[in-house]
């Protein structure tokens, strides 16, 4: 509390912000027996000693039925219990990595589809071996000329690959 000299001259003197809130911080003591939590800091040190001597002389501690009920209602109106939750089921906790699971492979396989390579429809269009690779093939079979069955051989498979690379690759 506050020190004022000029209290004692005049008695009608208006009380100062701080005087005010330790009033309002003593009454509420004396009414309730505690100290609102907003006016801890404009309490008085000892005030709440003197509080709760002063509510003791006067009835003893003893709180009227009117007194309690109102101090009961103001207790339920401050505590507001928090809703409890129950867990979440076991399935619903895998659901999700499922979910999010299938959601990706189904989007890689759809992505492997729509972008992946295209084979292109019908057959491929190879190059008709020509005449000399057929005699070389007749000499080779009747135990005569195999080097040069493998010269024809070598330039056919080339043409057939470039064949394969052109259908393919585009």
């Amino acid at each position: 509390m506050t020190e004022r000299e000029d209290w004692m001259d005049d008695p009608d003197l208006a009380p100062t912000e701080e005087e005010l809130a330790e009033a309002e911080a003593l009454a509420h003591a004396l009414a309730r027996g505690t100290v609102k939590r907003e006016l801890e800091d404009a309490f008085p040190e000892d005030a709440f000693a003197t509080a709760g001597l002063v509510a003791f002389s006067h009835d003893g501690g003893a709180l009227s039925e009117e007194k309690l009920g109102a101090i009961f209602e103001t207790v339920l109106a401050e505590a507001k219990p928090k809703p409890v939750e129950a867990p979440a089921p076991w399935w619903k906790r895998w659901m999700i990595p499922i979910g999010f699971a299938s959601a990706a492979s189904v989007a890689v396989v759809l992505f492997a589809v729509l972008r992946g390579p295209s084979v292109p429809s019908g057959p491929v269009a190879l190059p008709a071996p020509d005449d000399a690779l057929l005699r070389a093939q007749a000499a080779a079979v009747a135990g005569e000329g195999r080097d040069a069955l493998d010269s024809q051989m070598g330039s056919y498979r080339g043409a057939v690959l470039a064949a394969l690379e052109d259908r393919y690759t585009r």
